[in-house]
């Protein structure tokens, strides 16, 4: 996230007044965006007691809220348990560790973040003497008695700025200690509270509580199906856990009001009768977990809905046939039905459908329907490998008649000539024993050479020969053993819709060896390369699978 937009988070978050309970949750924030980035922790590695029971409370906090919350964010704040000695395993292994222990190190890290004069806390605070409190609250030894072992960040309303409301729900291990720090607070800073069975329910000013309880003993969240169903498939054992309910899209859509102002006028382009509404029937949220394991992060993400988008999941099959040394691998499948509703959303249908495309595709002897789209069906991969001027891309298409696909791009190409006078050079050329179709695209200042040929049922198109060359051989990124450890550790299905790798390890080494100026400052790239924080970065590996009412993401960071 960029400074500029955290500053502008900053200042729409605080709007609503810089109490302790909204510097509070900015620094569980800037925890927990330490324990993301950098995995920070210190001290031993032994490990560390069970966690308390994360479903139990979570149900019990959630009991406390009313149906209608939008978010409710838990972070784990029992700094002995075996998440944090985990954390802190990881944090050993990427050298930023310390003999203090995971408290002053998160503390050193966030008091940073705050203190730093040219940083966003410091553009929407002139004194940040009570941010700098709460940090020294929240990551002390005693900590834990005051918050207890967790710590439950309720939102309604969020993207509203006049009636945006914050509550927290925790159970104090000393309560009596609690409430002490809360009333030295002061009366124009400290929250009100209401404690019943040990536990606390947090609020701004009375008025805000006594709705979120009144509220509550109407409807409350724990007693919402979906809100069951999204906790069980939520890790027992985390450092985060998140939920967002329906609510929370409705409440979006409300603040950006007309959608034709909020997208500058592109609705004003559409046909007549079409139009980018968009509904939030049949969402039902989603829900998410960061825990930290003994090979490094892992990140756990379900959304549900009455219909999710038909995908569809499949085999990665490309995977077999795709080189081994690629950097970046991303599997996809079945781009038609996004394209063919874009296509339906932007193009009049029926009997309004414009003579003029009927005619074009009858003068060109191309139809979308018959000849283009059937190109993006089934599976697909894109993929990066190192080159040496340019890095290799690879596109690898999946149709009925990879040949088909060849014959329609001569077609165009001549269609191009024809029409406009346009002469790209293309030929047909062998490499090895594969006929290919060479393409010599002006990209000043540069020449590149599209590559595009017919391999084992697929349709292969590369910026290099090496890409078409090396398709199919014996040595494939399946059998990779970087990948089939990140495979192994996430638990890959065989059966999904979509995956992204990343070999961090050798695309660190090949940006260290390129110049990639006209992406990024150079000087940023020198330092991120020579950071020691990145070396033991192995790999990262995130998939995603589809049922007809869920959405299913998983990601793993592989810490070596």
């Amino acid at each position: 996230m960029s400074t500029f937009i955290l500053r502008s988070e900053l200042k729409l978050f605080f709007s609503q007044g810089s109490n302790f309970l909204r510097c509070f949750f900015l620094v569980f924030l800037l925890a927990l965006l330490a324990l993301v980035v950098s995995s920070c922790g210190g001290g031993g590695t032994s490990e560390g007691a069970k966690s308390v029971d994360q479903d139990g409370m979570l149900l019990a906090a959630a009991g406390l809220l009313p149906s209608d919350t939008e978010i409710l964010l838990t972070l784990n704040t029992d700094f002995n348990s075996d998440q944090w000695a985990k954390v802190d395993a990881i944090a050993e292994k990427l050298s930023i560790s310390n003999d203090e222990g995971s408290l002053p190190q998160l503390s050193s890290l966030v008091r940073g973040f705050l203190l730093d004069p040219e940083g966003p806390a410091a553009s929407s605070f002139g004194d940040p003497s009570l941010l700098l409190e709460a940090e020294g609250e929240l990551f002390n030894s005693e900590s834990e008695l005051i918050f207890g072992p967790e710590v439950s960040f309720g939102f309604s309303n969020f993207f509203s700025e006049e009636s945006q409301t914050l509550f927290v729900v925790m159970k104090p291990l000393d309560p009596a200690k609690t409430e002490a720090y809360f009333q030295s607070l002061g009366e124009e800073d400290a929250p009100v509270w209401h404690a019943s069975d040990g536990w606390y329910l947090l609020a701004e000013d009375q008025k805000t509580l006594d709705k979120i309880m009144n509220d509550a003993q109407v409807s409350s969240l724990a007693d919402d199906l979906t809100f069951k169903e999204f906790a069980e498939t939520l890790p027992s054992d985390s450092a985060v856990r998140l939920w967002s309910g329906p609510g929370l899209v409705e409440s979006f859509l409300e603040s950006i009001g007309d959608p034709a102002e909020a997208l500058m006028g592109i609705t004003d382009l559409l046909p007549a009768g079409n139009d980018l509404s968009v509904s939030t029937d049949g969402f039902k949220g989603f829900s998410g977990a960061l825990v930290a394991e003994d090979e490094g992060i892992r990140f756990i993400g379900v959304s549900k809905a009455d219909n999710f988008p038909e995908f569809g999941n499949g085999s990665a099959e490309i995977l077999a046939l795709a080189p081994e040394d690629i950097l970046v691998f991303l599997s996809f499948r079945n781009l038609r039905q996004p394209v063919e509703e874009l296509l339906n959303l932007v193009l009049p249908q029926g009997a309004d459908a414009p003579v003029e495309l009927a005619q074009l595709e009858g003068l060109l002897g191309i139809t979308i329907e018959d000849d283009l789209l059937p190109l993006i069906e089934n599976e697909h991969a894109l993929y990066l490998r190192a080159g040496s001027l340019l890095p290799e891309i690879t596109l690898v298409l999946t149709p009925e008649s990879p040949e088909a696909g060849i014959s329609l791009v001569k077609q165009l190409l001549a269609i191009v000539k024809l029409g406009f006078g346009l002469d790209i050079p293309n030929e047909m050329v062998t490499i090895g024993t594969t006929n290919v179709l060479r393409i010599a695209l002006p990209l000043d200042p540069l020449i590149v050479n599209l590559h595009m040929a017919s391999i084992s049922g697929h349709l292969v198109l590369s910026t290099s020969e090496a890409g078409i060359t090396d398709f199919g051989t014996s040595e494939n990124l399946g059998e990779a053993p970087r990948f089939v450890e990140v495979e192994s550790a996430i638990g890959l299905p065989v059966e999904n819709n979509g995956f992204l790798y990343l070999d961090m390890q050798n695309l660190l080494r090949f940006l260290a060896g390129v110049d990639v100026a006209f992406i990024l400052d150079p000087d940023d790239v020198t330092d991120l390369l020579d950071t020691p924080e990145l070396a033991p970065l192995e790999s990262l590996l995130i998939y995603s699978s589809t049922s007809a009412t869920d959405q299913q993401f998983s990601g793993f960071l592989k810490i070596d």
